[in-house]
């Protein structure tokens, strides 16, 4: 019983999730879970592992170095503890670990940890990569082409594991607090990535539309894009309009201006809540992260719409979408080539498939850029069928992109191109020629304007 009785005196609530070792101890020692004497040995445990990191980090010099390195590798010492402690059942557990292991088997525990999480947090941003929205938004194409890319080349798990160096620029829906570290890119990567698979069932071309109704200059806005179409996804569902166009008329506004007005936060909310299980439904959205995603954002946008409703702005909220200015490139990065080694790895793994859906799912899971798509397509010896089932993968950008690349401006099948250049045709100008006429001519139209950076 008086085991049950300790556990419960830990507040799990009042733990900081930045410093999670340094709160533990202090809750611990007021609660009377740690008395003065093992304090004393925390303290003294933690001063000898610094002295060690700190020769470490000096690289076997045991003279001193400044007294904001010192620190700096101490809360990294402790950084490095709390990642092994919060995995634990409970901070129950956690104490009994600080209590009876020495510190140094816990920072250990923690550092092999931190390879394990870095390890995994490189693949997820591989898939974030893989998934990234086409948009002329320059935060969240320098946050992911850039920012985290960089954290993977300067992080420091030894002497600096609680620091985020990059600037990491873009707003998420659902903000990133009281983390630090690889815990914080984690979390953040985790996070982009659900708002990345929502925006995936919308067309890029749509969703630029959207963003353009927002503001014209919403490239170079700090601005979240997730938040911003699902606004858009749920006028659409309250209107019974089809979801996936993301298109609201003026008509359309007043209408849900009237459906709105006189009503209350908490009825706009039920009102908004039931179009977000409705618009699930319609898209298919079965991931319970993402649908849980959906959800803790929809507290924000109906507060939203319950202010611009009641000051008839409502179409600051879901805008009503406006038309690309077709005098202005639209500026398009086909994402950055796999290395030599790999693509010819994953080819041989692609040519050793028999079936079709096999290669498919190879091709989806391992390649994000547009020009390891375009290789594969002929490289991977793939029949007609299943270049087509590729070419379903791509959007109307990418589709824009290759096609002014291989087809317009150019004479199909000339004698003088390569083979390689005559499949890539025939693939292309097969699957085009299949899409109604109106996806057709907006992509031929998209050719003439996009502009690769």
């Amino acid at each position: 019983m008086s085991n049950i009785e300790r556990s419960r005196l830990i507040n799990e609530e009042l733990l900081s999730g930045e410093f999670y070792f340094q709160s533990l101890v202090e809750q611990a020692f007021r609660q009377g879970l740690i008395d003065d004497r093992a304090m004393e040995g925390i303290q003294m445990q933690s001063i000898r592992l610094l002295a060690e990191r700190t020769e470490r980090f000096n690289q076997g010099d045991s003279s001193s170095v400044k007294i904001e390195k010192a620190q700096s590798i101490m809360i990294s010492n402790f950084y490095t503890m709390s990642v092994y402690l919060k995995s634990l059942p409970d901070a129950d557990a956690a104490v009994a670990e600080v209590t009876s292991t020495p510190i140094s088997e816990i920072y250990k525990k923690g550092r092999r940890m931190l390879d394990i999480k870095l390890h995994s947090a490189k693949h997820f941003y591989s898939i974030v990569c893989r998934n990234k929205i086409q948009t002329p938004n320059h935060d969240y194409n320098a946050t992911i082409d850039e920012g985290i890319k960089s954290f993977f080349y300067t992080y420091d798990t030894d002497f600096a594991a609680h620091e985020i160096i990059p600037v990491i620029d873009y707003p998420l829906s659902t903000a990133v607090t009281d983390l630090a570290g690889l815990e914080y890119i984690q979390r953040y990567l985790g996070n982009l990535q659900l708002e990345n698979l929502f925006c995936s069932r919308f067309d890029a071309a749509a969703i630029h539309r959207v963003m353009l109704g927002y503001d014209t200059g919403y490239g170079e806005l700090l601005i979240n894009i997730y938040q911003q179409v699902l606004s858009e996804a749920l006028g659409c569902a309250l209107l019974c309009k089809n979801i996936q166009e993301l298109y609201i008329s003026h008509c359309d506004t007043q209408k849900l201006e009237h459906l709105f007005a006189g009503k209350s936060k908490e009825e706009i909310h039920c009102l908004v809540s039931d179009a977000a299980f409705a618009l699930c439904r319609t898209l298919g959205i079965t991931n319970d992260g993402l649908q849980k995603y959906i959800l803790a954002t929809l507290h924000e946008i109906s507060s939203r719409v319950y202010n611009a409703a009641g000051s008839g702005a409502l179409s600051r909220v879901i805008v009503i979408p406006q038309q690309p200015d077709c005098s202005e490139p639209l500026r398009y990065s086909a994402g950055e080539k796999m290395d030599d080694e790999k693509y010819r790895g994953l080819i041989d793994e692609i040519l050793q498939c028999r079936y079709a859906q096999d290669k498919l799912e190879i091709i989806k899971n391992n390649i994000s850029s547009l020009e390891d798509i375009e290789d594969v397509l002929v490289d991977a010896e793939l029949d007609e069928t299943e270049a087509f089932e590729v070419l379903k993968l791509l959007g109307e950008a990418e589709l824009s992109v290759l096609a002014g690349r291989h087809l317009y401006g150019m004479e199909v099948g000339a004698a003088d191109c390569s083979d390689r250049e005559k499949r890539l045709q025939q693939y292309l100008s097969g699957y085009l020629s299949g899409l109604p006429c109106e996806i057709q001519k907006e992509i031929k139209r998209l050719a003439g304007r996009i502009k690769e950076v």
